[in-house]
């Protein structure tokens, strides 16, 4: 996934270009096939690019809009490519070298904020409109992609990952002891905190706005919005059903390079894993535990998830790799996910 970053200075002091590579520094493996800055005045934005798609080798931002007046920087992936290329009005000889995120700096400067319902997938984005000096940052819809903030009154700054906002030497590392509870507990925790104060992720569906010092924050999406489906008959749902699945898997499908994917005991990998092995060759992971000889004192649980995702793999032919867990520790694990 390739990434974004950005500052804003809230006090009309010019952004340095080195504050902007000390944010991409800590990510340079998200961006491994390139990316860009752009700086002026009191904002820079950054790009940083992976090409996981065909169009994706003609992704180069930030990118300007609006006459110029609008700088956008994106990562991602979208599901509804066609659709949003019709909408636009891309010249058709153009569509296969549009990559995504000059796609959602279109869709920005043709619907502005309302563009964040339109665009489906896996996505982030920022927008700083240098004539109002305002900046719009949106997380797509289910929070695939990452996105920190941290704004001490006169600069804010964004980035896609923690660990560039924990590079800068005036971003606190300040544990936030109260969210560290909630990930060692059951207990319900915010979307917004991170285990370091005063630097916040935004939340999934969520839209934040800049607007000289202040601070909104609001939600543009919720599945309980989504409409209420009628239709004659249970056949038909199961119908209906298998179709938009089997458009859902295959728009995960368009790639420059194999397909993989995380095959556990569940019905829902499983069933990710059948229909994508339709389209395309797959390769299914799936992780073993450390220690599987507990499952002798749990006998009540699933401990092991190997056979029965191998038994997917037997019925649809699909090649198998095992993951051990005696070679990953917990921290390990937790610091290669970050």
């Amino acid at each position: 996934m390739s990434a974004i970053l950005g500052v804003v200075r809230t006090d009309g002091a010019p952004v340095e270009p080195r504050r902007l590579a000390a944010l991409t520094a800590p990510m340079a493996h998200w961006g491994p096939d390139g990316g860009g800055t752009w700086c002026r005045g009191p904002a820079g934005l950054g790009q940083l690019v992976l090409q996981t798609t065909p169009e994706s080798v003609h992704e180069a931002g930030p990118l300007e809009v609006a006459g110029g007046r609008v700088a956008v920087t994106a990562a991602g992936r979208l599901d509804n490519r066609d659709e949003l290329l019709r909408e636009l009005r891309v010249p058709a000889p153009d569509r296969e070298s549009t990559p995504d995120g000059h796609l959602i700096a279109f869709a920005y400067e043709r619907w502005g904020e309302d563009a964040v319902r339109r665009l489906f997938g896996d996505w982030s984005f920022a927008a700083w409109h240098e004539d109002e000096r305002r900046l719009v940052v949106a997380r797509d819809h289910l929070g695939e992609t990452g996105l920190h903030h941290h704004y001490d009154g006169t600069t804010f700054t964004f980035a896609s990952s923690l660990d560039a906002l924990l590079a800068l030497p005036d971003v606190p590392r300040r544990l936030n002891e109260l969210q560290l509870a909630r990930y060692l507990v059951p207990w319900p925790e915010r979307g917004d905190e991170t285990a370091y104060e005063g630097i916040d992720r935004l939340p999934p569906a969520h839209v934040l706005t800049l607007r000289g010092t202040a601070v909104t924050v609001r939600e543009f999406w919720h599945p309980r919005e989504v409409p209420d489906v009628r239709l004659p008959s249970d056949e038909v749902y199961a119908e209906r059903f298998l179709e938009l699945f089997g458009d859902a898997v295959r728009a995960r499908l368009r790639t420059t390079g194999g397909v993989a994917s995380q095959l556990s005991a569940g019905l829902d990998s499983g069933a990710v894993t059948t229909l994508a092995a339709r389209d395309r060759d797959v390769t299914a992971v799936t992780s073993v535990p450390a220690h599987p000889e507990i499952a002798r004192w749990m006998p009540d649980d699933l401990v092991d998830e190997w056979p029965l995702a191998a038994r997917v793999t037997q019925l649809t032919g699909v090649d198998h790799v095992r993951v051990d867990g005696r070679h990953l520790t917990p921290l390990a694990a937790a610091r290669w996910g970050r």
